[in-house]
């Protein structure tokens, strides 16, 4: 028996009564463990009451009753663990990371906070990006941008899409060849500040 209180959820701050733990799984509901202690010494509180007796017969039936509206009615709630919690710094790690040793070039990385961009690094194969001139601007804007300074892109596709963490590769047209490009983009939040992290790795020039 006891209580459990709701953390979280459309019932969170409240208290549920806590009747028996089934593995994995809890019972809620009045516990009637308590009042079959308390039919156990009916006998012996009985005799000892005398005159108090009828009030004693009075709760122990107002228990039984409330026992039985309930009965039936308790609801299995199953325990599972909390999902793991992913660091956005081990996203970004990861997705840097990755596009790095299969690029062997260096990466663009563009950070936006609520769809503006704040900081840009721009690399020598992206070098028609003025970085000073795309802070400030809308991050929509910056694959048209791409594709007139650096090459017109065809094939997007996105490999993988998680939570927070997005894939994508397309081919970008270099010199009249067609040239991998691979992106991968974090999303976090910071207080009300949604925030964003682009990483642009290009591929090896096809022989």
């Amino acid at each position: 028996g006891g209580d459990l209180l709701v953390k979280t959820g459309a019932a969170a701050g409240q208290r549920l009564t806590l009747s028996e733990v089934r593995g994995d799984t809890i019972m809620l509901g009045v516990a009637d463990a308590k009042v079959a202690a308390l039919e156990a010494r009916d006998e012996v509180v009985r005799g000892r009451l005398r005159r108090n007796g009828p009030v004693w017969d009075l709760m122990l039936n107002y228990l039984r009753r409330s026992l039985e509206q309930v009965e039936g009615r308790s609801v299995p709630v199953t325990v599972v663990p909390a999902p793991k919690r992913v660091l956005v710094s081990d996203l970004l790690t990861s997705a840097r990371d990755g596009l790095a040793d299969w690029s062997g070039r260096e990466l663009m990385v563009v950070e936006v906070a609520n769809g503006t961009i704040v900081d840009a690094d721009v690399p020598g194969w992206a070098a028609g990006i003025d970085p000073d001139a795309v802070v400030g601007t809308a991050f929509d804007a910056l694959a048209e941008l791409i594709a007139t300074q650096v090459g017109a892109l065809s094939d997007v596709t996105t490999e993988a899409a998680e939570r927070t963490l997005v894939r994508s590769s397309c081919r970008v047209e270099i010199d009249g060849q067609l040239v991998p490009l691979r992106t991968a983009a974090v999303e976090w939040r910071e207080g009300h500040a949604l925030h964003l992290r682009m990483f642009y790795a290009l591929g090896p020039v096809p022989a």
